[in-house]
């Protein structure tokens, strides 16, 4: 049975940077408690300073161990939103004929199917709250109708 909580629980991954930083002030300012997920805790000095309702995780998303590990110590605790914002842009503006394979697959496991194992790992989490909500980001170079920019093959398809 979903429970309401006083203060609402967002889970951000690749918070430590960018767009996952922005997400990470701007919940805590409105007042809810933030578990930041980032992937390397010796890069989180940015993040110390935001707020008192910060929690922060290690979490690689490119690593299931990771996941399994994130999951099973919030096993129990309520979470609100799921903020899927990790993720990765390699090669921007690369051509097919300069397209390094490896990091395409790196970036297709890290951009569309981690986010899939995310989802699954932290889905009784999601259950416990009334709020319930799941945010996969993407980007424009995922649009299909909006493919002038050109390249960025690995990103697109990723997307």
């Amino acid at each position: 049975m979903a429970q309401s909580f006083e203060m609402p629980t967002v889970l951000i991954t690749g918070a430590n940077r960018g767009l996952g930083i922005e997400f990470v002030r701007q919940y805590a300012d409105r007042g809810w408690k933030v578990i930041a997920t980032c992937r390397d805790l010796y890069r989180v000095d940015a993040l110390k300073n935001v707020s008192n309702n910060l929690e922060i995780r290690q979490l690689d998303v490119m690593d299931y161990g990771s996941i399994d590990k994130c999951s099973n110590e919030l096993k129990g605790t309520y979470i609100d939103v799921l903020i899927l914002n990790a993720g990765i842009f390699p090669q921007k503006g690369a051509s097919l004929a300069e397209t390094d394979f490896e990091a395409w697959n790196k970036t297709f496991q890290t951009n569309s199917i981690s986010a899939a194992k995310l989802a699954l790992s932290f889905k009784d989490n999601l259950l416990l709250s009334n709020e319930r909500k799941l945010v996969a980001l993407s980007s424009k170079a995922g649009c299909l109708s909006d493919n002038h920019s050109r390249g960025n093959f690995l990103s697109r398809s990723s997307k």
